[in-house]
């Protein structure tokens, strides 16, 4: 997976992740299947005629710095839930 993108991403500032979430995917091919819809693009009538195959070639990018602040959000959310809890 991260051999094809390697040339177009700063690989040392972001990871690269499967679509494990169905809600994820779901996105996704509706986003692919959005795109055919607009552009009749034989390449996206490809990947949805093909999704067994394709899925697993999609990549989420997750860049560093955002999941570190989607982490202290968590973070935070949960100390002040227990805050709100004991009171």
């Amino acid at each position: 997976m991260k051999r094809a993108i390697l040339h177009n991403v700063a690989i040392q500032m972001v990871d690269l992740e499967r679509l494990a979430d169905p809600e994820e995917e779901a996105f996704v091919r509706g986003l692919i299947a959005r795109h055919l819809e607009l552009t009749n693009s034989t390449r996206a009538e490809t990947i949805l005629t093909n999704w067994a195959h394709y899925r697993g070639r999609l990549a989420k990018i997750m860049p560093l710095d955002y999941r570190r602040v989607l982490e202290q959000k968590k973070e935070q959310a949960a100390k002040t839930f227990a805050m709100v809890q004991h009171g």
